[in-house]
């Protein structure tokens, strides 16, 4: 989970860690946001510890090895959209060595 605008870890690094990981992976870019991810509008007002907890307990506990994740997805989480679980799947637009913005 990254905000949009992270001036401690630019989207474009954090994309690039993204894609050179080779564990199961999913990625949050949340609109707008920066490095605190609290209170999020995007997410119900909730932080983003209490999405991450949940999606490691998918991952760490599930009998099933592919139950609950979706692995590589890449979600664009807007502020007014329906959330991390709709139809938000991203393509990143930017590469390594890449700006953002």
């Amino acid at each position: 989970m990254t905000g949009e605008f992270d001036p401690l870890c630019p989207l474009e690094d954090a994309i690039e860690v993204f894609e050179d990981l080779t564990c199961k992976k999913e990625m949050w870019v949340i609109e707008d946001q920066f490095h605190p991810l609290w209170n999020i509008p995007n997410l119900g007002k909730l932080d983003c510890h209490h999405y991450t907890v949940d999606w490691l307990q998918r991952v760490l506990f599930s009998k099933n090895y592919n139950e609950g994740v979706s692995n590589g997805r890449i979600a664009y989480v807007e502020n007014h959209g329906d959330g991390p679980f709709g139809d938000c799947e991203w393509k990143p637009t930017v590469g390594p060595n890449q700006s953002y913005f």
